[in-house]
């Protein structure tokens, strides 16, 4: 990789860590002109279109990074969550659901995937999901939003439950 390449890299993630999206993707088209197959690249464009909520774009890039580096657990993770972003739970999650098996601890899989399951009311999925994030990272502040969100549903939905009983 060229050093000029490594730095817009670099500099595209700093951006993306300030969440300066739009100045990210400017500096990663950049590095496309210098390097029109560099699966790096791609995920990462993928990841500020997800995070711009332009999944469609996001799902393209994507496709392209996962093409260009195989099984890669971070790409399919990604390309996961922006296809049950884009309407597709059912594929979203065995995308989600691949890239658990090659990243079994990775509580961010687990936190999406639990949100996934939560918005599909698969509250015990949903539930399975969060205690396995809580279990690894109890302290994580994402881990515990998502944690807490998914009991609250979980209770509502118990108390529905019992209503219509």
């Amino acid at each position: 990789m060229s050093p000029r390449l490594k730095h817009l890299l670099q500099k595209a993630n700093d951006l993306l860590a300030q969440n300066l999206y739009n100045q990210a993707e400017i500096v990663l088209n950049k590095a496309l002109k210098i390097k029109k197959n560099e699966p790096e690249v791609y995920s990462l464009l993928g990841e500020v279109y997800c995070k711009q909520g332009r999944f469609k774009e996001s799902i393209v890039a994507l496709k392209k990074a996962e093409f260009l580096l195989p099984g890669h657990p971070k790409i399919i993770h990604l390309l996961g969550w922006a296809t049950f972003m884009n309407g597709d739970a059912e594929t979203g999650r065995k995308l989600l659901k691949q890239a658990l098996e090659g990243l079994p601890q990775d509580i961010s899989i687990l936190c999406d995937l639990a949100v996934l399951e939560n918005q599909e009311q698969n509250g015990h999925e949903a539930e399975k999901y969060a205690l396995k994030a809580m279990e690894i990272s109890p302290n994580d502040p994402m881990v515990q939003e998502v944690f807490v969100v998914v009991s609250s549903f979980n209770k509502i939905r118990s108390q529905i439950v019992e209503n219509d009983n």
